[in-house]
């Protein structure tokens, strides 16, 4: 189980397929204040209570770890790019401007942009995953998931489905 405190640690960065089942694909992350800098492994998280869960181990990809780094940074600089609109607001409301009202607002400008941006782009990209979900439903999502079986992490019968035409 992930474990952080005060920032540092390490954390589970969910990513690819949620639907809302309470199930999704993540990378456990190395973090400093809480954004991710080494990735740990990837799991398919499900059962949520709280923040406990289950996971089944699935084969890193660089897709899944991109998104699950992209997505926390994108996060994080848009906080970065909030706080920089009210120092904007500060430099321009103050007695005494240091004459980095400017600065401030650009950055702002630029870090929500991006961090917009990315969240867009990374919520069209996995439109895909999340339709496959839908259409498998939620027992077969799991059961059908890479490692699901050989895992233990089944759910439902533990036959397999047949394939077309056997």
């Amino acid at each position: 189980m992930p474990f952080t405190v005060n920032g540092f640690g390490t954390s589970l960065c969910g990513s690819r397929g949620d639907v809302g089942w309470g199930s999704h694909d993540g990378v456990e992350w190395l973090v400093a204040f809480y954004m991710p800098l080494v990735p740990l492994k990837s799991v398919h998280t499900f059962d949520w209570q709280g923040n406990q869960y289950r996971a089944i181990p699935i084969a890193p990809s660089f897709d899944l770890t991109a998104r699950t780094f992209l997505g926390r940074w994108a996060w994080g600089m848009g906080i970065l790019g909030a706080v920089l609109v009210l120092f904007t607001v500060i430099e321009f409301t103050s007695q005494r401007p240091m004459g980095l009202g400017f600065l401030f607002a650009f950055a702002a400008i630029l870090l929500l942009g991006l961090a917009a941006t990315l969240l867009v782009v990374l919520g069209w990209t996995d439109a895909r995953n999340k339709a496959i979900r839908r259409v498998l439903g939620a027992r077969l999502c799991l059961m059908n998931h890479p490692r699901g079986r050989a895992a233990g992490g089944s759910v439902g019968s533990s036959r397999a489905l047949p394939l077309p035409g056997s």
